[in-house]
């Protein structure tokens, strides 16, 4: 989880996700997340369903930084 938040950060800093709505629920997500493993909570989905979400979050900034 550290690493994601990281990331995210990362992509804030260098200007790719201040305007994007979907940076904040990551970050809400990666917050949930977190909570979820502290209270030892079943997190196989959610795990999943974040890395699906980073993934289609960082595959849009590439696309738009990087036009075909």
């Amino acid at each position: 989880m550290k690493d994601a938040r990281t990331q995210l950060k990362l992509a804030q800093e260098l200007g790719y996700a201040r305007s994007n709505p979907e940076y904040a629920e990551l970050e809400q997500a990666i917050k949930n997340l977190e909570r979820q493993v502290k209270a030892s909570e079943k997190t196989t989905d959610a795990f999943a369903k974040l890395q699906e979400r980073f993934s289609s979050f960082f595959n849009k900034v590439s696309a738009a930084i990087n036009p075909a």
